[in-house]
């Protein structure tokens, strides 16, 4: 239904606009409109291609560096412990502090050089520092051993030490040195215990990792200056690289994203679209995050699709312009012969068309020159016979039964009958009034059931008084048969039929029946005839019924019923036969319900 609907509507658009509308819009529909499709249906699978690649190198890329960063952090956490459980660093802090005397101090200070430096070469940590309580004029040298007391009073160690915790991951810049400047350096510190006292520290010790190595890893995952890679404890970054990221973007998704372990997803921070991952060291705590960028993603394909849709546009423009010179050498045949058309039809009919080239528009207008020098002829020669027509069509129209002379010519027989008392005639006449009344119905071509019933009612009247009442009629009259239609002169053919070649043509005497029955069913009207008669074989009735067969002369009637009805109700319609030679006859006629007019309102 939604099919025809369209196809209507674009059929009454082409139908209305002119033929070089049409071509351009074909030109739009079937070159244009394609392209167009293919080129967006293009981008969107490039897009969805490179987002997917650009996300599996990145995955690559985002776990080699995470990776990178864990062996970082674990070599420093494995230093630490190494220094703390193997070489028994808190009995050596014990004896350094008991030790007074340059020698001593001396011989303690070559154990811990050869022990640190033993772990950073073993490791890819960058420096061990120690920090030692008390005061050793020979040991510190601000390298790799510092004063513990110094370093109690220094507000990034008071920070630490509310944290209540003897382990602690330090970025860089939150160490400040003697000098008062940040460290350069990620630390890991660990404090030391009086081994007779575990509750009060006597130094602490210092992993350090050089702040280029993780620079390093974080730079494989920049892939231009706007992405932003940083490190975050909870909602707070540590570590990031300033100078080439965004330090508003990354606090922007901090304030707004807790970082936790996640795959790429799509966030939108200050206006733009980015696609961002966070994973959580096991060793550290803290969060690696990445924000990428879309547009750096699409930059160079939408440059791509810029460049390819400005080219695009130029095909487009050329073919355009080439198709229109092609469509009008073309179209201008068409046009002359529009114009001529529109001559002939304003009633000059002499051609002025110059027929040019040889395929089909050159054909036709040799056609149609020779059309409308056949038509002129054509006209002359109707015009010489115009007398003799008017003529034959006035005797045709003189020929003509008038109906009302026949009313009347039929009242004055009932008149004359009246008068010398022969009431058989009175009841003919009254009868043919009656019938042909019926039969002509006004001109109209479709009557009720119940008039179609009366039309045959007469009909077998006028037979009975010619047959001296040899046949009897049964029906049924219903209301509702007067609210729907049937083709006029539709029974009583069939019933002429039973009558003729059916109930008349039996050897014995018996009185005829023939008896008509309607019924009024859900899906429409069933129309029953049924006769008495000798009845008819196989053959003959299907020598009735189909129109491309030789027929007998008796059988015209029942086949223009036949295509009377299917024309009138549609193919699935039409008569039925059933009968048995010798027993008689039965016509079926399945109708639509077709209601009168005021019904039908």
């Amino acid at each position: 239904m939604i099919y025809f609907r369209i196809r209507k509507f674009i059929t009454h658009i082409t139908d209305n606009i002119s033929l070089q509308a049409k071509i351009q819009l074909m030109f739009l529909l079937f070159f244009m409109l394609p392209l167009l499709l293919f080129t967006l249906l293009s981008y969107r699978r490039t897009n969805t291609l490179i987002r997917n690649q650009t996300i599996s190198s990145m995955d690559q890329t985002y776990e080699e560096s995470m990776d990178i960063l864990n062996r970082y952090f674990r070599s420093m956490q494995d230093s630490m412990s190494s220094l703390l459980y193997e070489s028994d660093l808190h009995a050596l802090a014990a004896r350094i502090r008991n030790g007074r005397s340059v020698f001593e101090q001396q011989s303690y200070y070559l154990v811990l050089e050869r022990q640190f430096g033993f772990i950073q070469k073993m490791s890819d940590i960058d420096f061990v520092r120690l920090y030692m309580d008390g005061s050793f004029p020979y040991m510190q040298n601000d390298i790799s051993l510092f004063s513990f007391d110094q370093t109690k009073e220094t507000p990034w160690y008071r920070r630490l030490q509310e944290k209540n915790s003897g382990r602690h991951w330090l970025p860089p810049g939150f160490i400040l040195d003697s000098q008062e400047n940040p460290s350069d350096f990620f630390s890991y510190l660990g404090i030391l215990y009086d081994p007779a006292n575990l509750q009060r520290p006597v130094g602490m010790l210092r992993v350090d990792l050089a702040r280029e190595k993780v620079d390093r890893a974080l730079e494989n995952l920049r892939l231009s200056e706007h992405v932003a890679v940083f490190l975050a404890e909870d909602n707070r970054l540590l570590y990031g690289l300033p100078e080439k990221g965004n330090r508003a973007l990354s606090d922007a998704f901090l304030k707004e994203y807790a970082p936790q372990n996640s795959d790429w997803y799509t966030l939108n921070l200050q206006g733009e679209s980015y696609f961002a991952r966070t994973l959580v060291s096991d060793i550290t705590g803290w969060s690696l995050v990445v924000l990428l960028p879309t547009d750096e993603i699409f930059a160079a394909q939408n440059s791509l699709y810029r460049e390819l849709f400005i080219v695009m546009l130029l095909i487009v423009l050329i073919s355009a312009l080439l198709s229109y010179a092609t469509f009008y050498s073309a179209l201008k045949r068409i046009f002359i012969l529009s114009r001529e058309m529109n001559k002939i039809e304003s009633g000059r009919l002499q051609p002025g068309i110059i027929p040019r080239g040889k395929d089909e528009i050159g054909m036709l207008m040799r056609s149609f020159k020779y059309m409308t020098r056949r038509m002129s002829r054509m006209i002359q020669e109707s015009y010489s016979m115009g007398e003799a027509v008017k003529n034959a069509e006035l005797n045709a129209l003189q020929a003509q039964i008038n109906p009302h002379f026949l009313y009347n010519s039929l009242d004055l027989i009932n008149c004359l009958a009246i008068q010398r008392d022969i009431p058989e005639i009175v009841d003919m006449v009254n009868a043919l009034v009656e019938f042909y009344k019926l039969s002509l119905n006004n001109g109209r071509e479709s009557i009720t059931l119940a008039e179609e019933l009366s039309h045959v009612e007469m009909y077998v009247r006028i037979q009975n008084l010619r047959f001296e009442r040899q046949i009897r009629l049964i029906s049924n009259r219903e209301p509702w048969m007067n609210h729907y239609l049937i083709p006029k002169i539709i029974l009583q053919p069939l019933v002429e039929n039973s009558i003729m070649h059916g109930i008349l043509e039996r050897e014995d005497e018996l009185e005829g029946i023939i008896r008509i029955h309607f019924e009024e069913e859900e899906s429409g009207i069933l129309i029953t005839i049924e006769d008495n008669g000798v009845g008819m074989d196989k053959d003959k009735i299907n020598a009735i019924l189909q129109s491309d067969a030789p027929l007998p002369s008796r059988g015209y009637g029942i086949k223009n019923i036949h295509e009377r009805l299917k024309l009138f109700f549609g193919p699935e319609y039409g008569l039925s036969f059933c009968s048995v030679p010798g027993q008689g006859t039965s016509v079926y006629i399945p109708l639509p319900k077709r209601p009168t007019g005021q019904d039908a309102q």
